[in-house]
């Protein structure tokens, strides 16, 4: 892991748990590697994750995909300050065949 890799996988697990904000969410991530415009983690879904169906909510995935990528950004040496997200598009599906048919169906 690089020098500012490094600092920025400290940065980010030190402000995500002190925060009292929406990013606590994100407490239970760990920065698996971080360094040269990559970070991965890794983190158990939890109740706090799950949308009223049980499974992982559209809405934490965006959170996730948006903050994740901001600190990767800043791991880059040729970045000197953070990233705002202007465009960020998740698409997600069913894991229902037969609702994936039927929505298919009722679309067209």
């Amino acid at each position: 892991m690089c020098t500012k890799g490094a600092a920025v996988a400290e940065l980010f697990a030190k402000t995500i748990a002190s925060t009292k904000g929406f990013d606590s969410n994100l407490r239970k991530l760990k920065v698996v590697c971080c360094g040269n415009g990559r970070m991965v983690t890794e983190f158990k879904v939890g109740p706090e994750h799950l949308n009223q169906r049980g499974t992982l909510h559209g809405g934490f995935i965006s959170h996730l995909v948006d903050a994740i990528s901001t600190y990767a950004l800043t791991t880059n040496e040729k970045v000197e300050t953070r990233g705002v997200s202007i465009d960020l598009n998740i698409t997600s599906g069913s894991c229902d065949q037969e609702n994936r048919e039927k929505d298919s169906i009722s679309r067209s």
